[in-house]
């Protein structure tokens, strides 16, 4: 199975999906399609996970959380966009299993077929940095906010100066 290394993740409005373009090495990208209702159910899972590796009451499970997000936002650096090398090598992603460890997450993304498979490790910073991404575009995509907690919507809601685009 291909590793992600690098990814880019926008909001495709003439699609209505998010569009994952995963850099797996040797040149090669593939291009991942994931639709409101399955970011929508993954996004639950992971902010749940994350609130209950708390074991604070829930003001300072919130406090902590939120601090937490926005330093990882903070520290988000801008980086060239993945750009697609092989258009031939993309698909709708069908599952997503997600893997807790003690410091990283690792997402497998699926599709129908077995050789649409993919993975992507990402470490506590990262993925809180995936998190506030992924809220951006679920916000431009005027998708339901509802599944979001308060402490990932108060994170963005301290939008950047500039016009730059995060990966």
């Amino acid at each position: 199975m291909n590793e992600l290394n690098r990814i880019t993740t926008q909001y495709i409005e003439d699609e209505d999906r998010i569009r994952i373009i995963g850099d797996v090495g040797d040149h090669q990208t593939v291009t991942l399609w994931l639709t409101q209702r399955l970011l929508l159910r993954a996004v639950a899972t992971i902010c749940k996970f994350m609130e209950g590796s708390t074991a604070s009451t829930d003001i300072a499970s919130h406090f902590k959380q939120s601090f937490a997000q926005q330093t990882a936002k903070a520290l988000l650096q801008p980086q060239a966009a993945v750009q697609v090398k092989n258009a031939d090598k993309q698909w709708l992603i069908t599952t997503v299993d997600i893997n807790f460890h003690h410091a990283n997450t690792t997402f497998i993304f699926k599709g129908l077929r077995t050789d649409h498979q993919v993975a992507l490790t990402l470490n506590d910073c990262a993925l809180r940095q995936w998190l506030a991404i992924i809220f951006e575009q679920t916000c431009k995509a005027n998708w339901p906010v509802s599944v979001w907690p308060d402490w990932v919507a108060e994170s963005s809601s301290q939008t950047r100066s500039d016009a730059t685009v995060l990966h």
